[in-house]
């Protein structure tokens, strides 16, 4: 973890007597212990260059010129010294783990292992000898594995230190150094840059000379209404550092100058003078404030009595008068032995960065889900490019997680620190018509994610031309997806964390949901035969912008009487069919988006659709599916429905008179087959009459074998042929 912290100590070494080498190391430990580490470094290079410098001079700047390269994260000179230093002094035990660290940040893995070891078997620590071999094992595992997460360095100024960054007005509110001097150490204040460009910003400006301070002012954090900003100082800002000034004001018991949580709020047009929170001591430091969307909860870090190892997170509410209550350590599934930083919490997740947890060297950004009972589940690595080998912090996502910023060292040379923006490449998925496979643009895509057992949209996607989206869904959360084209049904699907078919379901969202195209469709049948009428012309208009009808389609019926035509759910239609010998029919269609209760019984109305014969005179309508009882005149009674048919028919034309013939085949007697289809035209003509009809409408007429349809020789051969025979007809009269 970024071990940096920005504390700074008065306590002071008095230099009496001694050589020049020692003099100069003597400053340096001075100026080292005061928080001036590139100052010391300066003063223990001096000293390492004089000739005269001995044996035991050498130790003292080695471990100097260590601790202050870490400090200003120059890792690679750090782990230099940290070798040299304890190659001469192997008994300082707690400074084999800063080695091992420092070499694992530059990358010498195997190095770093035997030095952590060495460091477990100092302390005695079986435990904690099996933690690293874990964790480098883990790094080991996942050092392959990125996140999709694309990482660009911003212009944005540090001079070598990130305060961390805030979303403000037009840009971000960051750290504004308050020198460039090379060599010296540099302190900060509150600075504003306005965004010019995607990774590119103005010259930091100044935010308020009321919040201006000799030392640290960093880290901000901006509440939703943006007019309150919580951020680190220092307790004191009175005495800037001077070897020969001891006066401590606000400082610790110590002598440290502690960092502190100060808020200002923007009142008749500026930025009121910075107040210190309730729970800030000065006996210990409280920093990295990061205020909760409903302003109500702050996390920040704290080393804090209680503390599970240097700096944890921690949590405060608000109360009602604006103070805060005493700070709740987050657990252990958050903090570490090490140190924590940089919390920050957006939507349900708290982000913060560590050096404790699986990682890949030096400090990382984890990410930890908080539960329903307001704790926090285990910590987990946001991975890589998100993090590196080197330090990697101060995690400022927007609300939707899915662009924002964060610092890092990461491709530097002297360990300075940049600021970088990172954005979520999300996964790909794809849409494609369910008939042809071929791609669907322009649908728009739905995600909606459960929150509190309700439905809450996520968010809202379009496919492009190549019927390709993307988005990227929580394990451990449960989503609906809805497909929505107007060309197409819509189609909707849910992905539940506890779903075992959870992953196939998601391999089929990338191949390519299938989606059916929104139709019309009806089915022509005769209305007196109930056969499927073939060949039915079936036109299609679409509604346009001036509520014309305009003429888009045309389809014939198929053998079965089915037709279709594909549509625009959004759109309202009307349907012309028509046939030679049929009467012509018209529907008008609602939209499917109008929700109109009746589309669906005009749909049904066409499902099948009873086409009725044009009433025209001598048009004769053949009819096979009246049957008799062998040898008789009495009707079956599956035939009732054709009958019923009929009447339905005469009914619906009420000036229609017509002829009921009835035939038979020539097997047999004439005079008999005569005599039967007499008897059969009669009983369809009582059947008719008992159901309503007027006898003066009807004639029942009996042909015997007088009309065959083939020649009888084939019909005493062919029992199929002489079934034709068999038969009830209709004339128009």
């Amino acid at each position: 973890m970024r071990k940096l912290i920005f504390s700074v100590s008065t306590a002071l070494l008095v230099v009496l007597g001694v050589n020049a080498q020692q003099k100069e190391i003597n400053v340096g430990i001075e100026k080292q212990k005061g928080g001036y580490y590139r100052e010391a470094i300066a003063n223990f290079e001096q000293a390492l260059n004089n000739p005269k410098i001995n044996d035991e001079q050498k130790v003292l700047v080695y471990k100097g010129l260590a601790e202050c390269n870490e400090k200003t994260h120059d890792y690679n000179k750090a782990s230099d010294y940290y070798g040299k230093y304890l190659a001469a002094n192997p008994n300082d035990i707690d400074k084999f783990l800063n080695y091992s660290s420092m070499l694992r940040t530059v990358g010498k893995t195997e190095e770093a292992k035997v030095f952590f070891l060495k460091y477990a078997e100092k302390k005695g620590d079986a435990k904690l000898k099996k933690d690293f071999n874990k964790m480098i094992d883990w790094a080991e595992a996942h050092g392959d594995d990125p996140t999709p997460y694309l990482v660009d360095v911003t212009n944005i100024s540090t001079n070598g230190i990130s305060m961390g960054t805030s979303e403000y007005k037009e840009g971000v509110l960051t750290g504004l150094a308050q020198s460039t001097d090379e060599g010296k150490t540099v302190f900060y204040n509150l600075g504003y840059s306005k965004k010019t460009g995607e990774n590119t910003f103005e010259a930091p400006t100044i935010l308020s000379k009321n919040l201006t301070s000799q030392y640290y002012s960093g880290y901000p954090s901006v509440s939703k209404d943006g007019n309150t900003i919580y951020f680190t100082s220092n307790s004191s800002g009175k005495n800037k550092y001077s070897p020969s000034k001891t006066k401590k004001v606000d400082y610790s018991s110590k002598g440290v100058n502690v960092l502190k949580i100060f808020r200002t709020e923007f009142k008749d047009g500026s930025w009121t003078e910075k107040e210190e929170l309730s729970f800030n001591s000065n006996e210990y430091s409280c920093a990295h404030p990061f205020i909760s969307e409903d302003g109500n909860t702050l996390f920040f870090v704290s080393n804090m009595e209680g503390s599970m190892g240097g700096y944890d997170v921690y949590k405060a509410t608000k109360n009602s008068d604006g103070t805060f209550s005493k700070p709740v350590n987050l657990g252990s599934n958050v903090n570490t032995k090490l140190d924590e930083m940089t919390p920050s919490f957006v939507g349900n997740n708290l982000y913060f960065s560590s050096r404790g947890h699986f990682g890949f060297g030096g400090s990382d950004i984890f990410k930890a889900e908080m539960n329903t009972d307001n704790t926090f589940k285990k910590a987990e690595n946001v991975g890589k490019p998100l993090n590196s080998t080197f330090d990697d912090f101060a995690f400022s996502p927007n609300k939707d997680q899915v662009t924002g910023f964060l610092s890092s060292n990461r491709d530097s040379e002297n360990g300075s620190d940049k600021i970088f923006s990172f954005k979520l490449i999300p996964a790909e998925y794809k849409v494609v018509d369910n008939e042809t496979g071929e791609p669907i643009a322009e649908t728009k895509i739905i995600v909606y994610e459960k929150v509190d057992g309700e439905w809450v949209e996520s968010s809202v996607n379009v496919t492009d031309e190549n019927g390709v989206w993307g988005t990227n869904f929580a394990k451990n959360k449960d989503y609906k997806i809805v497909y929505d084209n107007p060309h197409y049904e819509i189609k909707e699907i849910e992905l539940l964390q506890n779903d075992k078919r959870r992953e196939k379901k998601l391999a089929k969202i990338k191949s390519g949901v299938k989606l059916e195209k929104a139709v019309l469709f009806g089915q022509m049948i005769d209305a007196i035969t109930n056969k499927a009428v073939e060949g039915a012309v079936v036109d299609l208009y679409e509604k346009n912008d001036n509520g014309e009808y305009v003429k888009v389609a045309s389809v014939l019926t198929d053998k079965y009487g089915s037709w279709k035509h594909n549509i625009r759910r959004d759109k309202e239609y009307r349907v012309n069919i028509n046939r030679e010998g049929y009467d012509e029919k018209a529907f008008e269609i609602p939209s499917v988006v109008s929700n109109d209760p009746n589309r669906s019984s005009i749909i049904e109305s066409m499902n099948p659709l009873k086409f009725n014969p044009t009433a025209k005179k001598d048009v004769k309508l053949k009819i096979n599916n009246i049957y008799f009882y062998f040898d008789k005149g009495k009707i079956k009674e599956e035939s009732y429905p054709i009958l019923d048919n009929i009447v339905e028919y005469l009914n619906a034309n009420a000036n229609v008179k017509i002829e009921l013939s009835a035939h038979t085949d020539c097997i047999g007697k004439d005079s008999y087959n005569l005599a039967l289809s007499k008897k059969r035209a009669k009983a369809c003509v009582e059947y008719i009459v008992k159901h309503g009809i007027s006898s003066s409408r009807l004639k029942g007429v009996g042909y015997g074998e007088k009309y065959i349809l083939n020649d009888c020789k084939l019909q005493r051969s062919n029992e199929k042929e002489a079934e034709k025979n068999r038969r009830v007809e209709i004339k128009i009269l």
